[in-house]
């Protein structure tokens, strides 16, 4: 086995043992920041105890389907990463807080972004977790 083949393996086995061990996860896909945003977005994430790494998607994939997990990898084109943490809600709240900074011009953007998470806030009125987190 090549030496590359041997790092890919070890990325998936450090991607699995990642979100074993997590209380969550959220896949980030970047694209569209600068710089200077994503480096903020790495500091949040670094401020509320969560690991955020930048992975190749097919990586990602095989690790995610290991685990049993569907991964349907036509949604990450690019720039995708991970963020874990042994809290339930910290990178989904790191998430939602940039979206809304980001977004702190057009409200109806963020809503309609903040709408489309997998979260247990489905089945409630969105204008009314909007205001909870304004």
């Amino acid at each position: 086995m090549s030496q590359n083949q041997e790092l890919k393996k070890d990325v998936v086995a450090e991607i699995k043992e990642r979100i074993q061990n997590a209380a969550s996860c959220v896949l980030v896909d970047y694209k569209g920041l600068n710089v200077e945003q994503v480096t903020e977005l790495r500091n949040e994430f670094r401020k509320s105890d969560c690991e955020y790494k930048v992975y190749k998607n097919r990586l990602l994939k095989i690790a995610f389907e290991d685990l049993g997990i569907k991964f349907d990898s036509s949604c990450y084109d690019g720039t995708t990463a991970l963020a874990t943490s042994k809290d339930v809600v910290a990178p989904a709240k790191v998430m939602a807080c940039t979206i809304i900074d980001l977004l702190a011009d057009d409200a109806e953007k963020a809503k309609e972004i903040i709408a489309k998470f997998d979260s247990p806030y489905n089945s409630k009125n969105y204008d009314t977790i909007w205001e909870e987190i304004m």
